[in-house]
């Protein structure tokens, strides 16, 4: 897909075009997330594709199987304000199943807290790492799709990057609960730093988190950590 010099380059302007200072295409590469990483002193925007990736991985270092076929790519993002950080996921979300509907005229749904999901089965995923700047952070927002890759990258990288320019957090967080499955059900949430919560899934808080009322009959809410030593996983009941 990325072997056609022209096609790229047409490709490289319209990615300029919207922000990014540094565009990379390979055919295969270990990760898309490890490459950003190595580049992330150099450039505060910087997009990454890949058509295979052989060590690709999602939450909590879990694999990833990136064969060809699928979109795997990585967008470095600088981001000033830090209030945005906690629906950060969220946002993303809301900008891959907009461009997937845009392009593929079909429903795509949300599971809290990274989950792409289409007719009730996990296509693709959301991982987001941060290195923590001064004044700023750099997300790490690695993005991966089951899903055929003819759809056009500029579609799905030009709609993320007008919502990380928009920040609008209401609608960010309307818009991920509109398409969301989590809602209403009954879920089982295992905390990696110990301990389970058990209860319905009754919102989205303001502040991205997930509000359980737990089988005691309390509100807790739960959060995607920013840092890498945390990580929440669910099932539904």
């Amino acid at each position: 897909m990325f072997s056609d010099n022209m096609a790229n380059l047409e490709k490289d302007i319209f990615f300029k075009k919207i922000g990014f200072e540094y565009i990379k295409y390979f055919y295969s590469i270990p990760s898309t997330m490890d490459y950003a990483k190595k580049i992330a002193d150099k450039y505060n925007r910087a997009i990454i594709f890949s058509e295979i990736q052989t060590r690709g991985r999602g939450r909590a270092g879990r694999i990833w199987l990136s064969p060809p076929g699928g979109i795997w790519t990585t967008i470095t993002w600088s981001i000033e304000n830090m209030h945005m950080l906690n629906i950060l996921s969220l946002a993303i979300g809301v900008s891959v199943i907009k461009a997937l509907s845009n392009v593929l005229l079909l429903s795509f749904k949300l599971k809290w807290p990274n989950d792409v999901m289409f007719s009730a089965k996990k296509i693709g995923g959301i991982l987001i790492e941060n290195i923590f700047r001064e004044r700023k952070v750099l997300s790490i927002i690695g993005i991966g799709l089951n899903v055929n890759n003819k759809m056009k990258f500029s579609g799905l990288s030009g709609v993320t990057s007008n919502t990380l320019r928009r920040r609008n957090r209401g609608e960010i967080i309307n818009s991920w609960k509109k398409a969301d499955i989590t809602l209403g059900r009954k879920i089982i949430i295992k905390l990696s730093q110990g301990g389970i919560v058990e209860g319905k899934a009754l919102d989205i808080s303001n502040t991205g988190g997930l509000l359980i009322k737990d089988n005691s009959g309390r509100i807790i809410e739960v959060h995607i950590s920013l840092y890498p030593n945390y990580s929440s996983m669910f099932q539904f009941e």
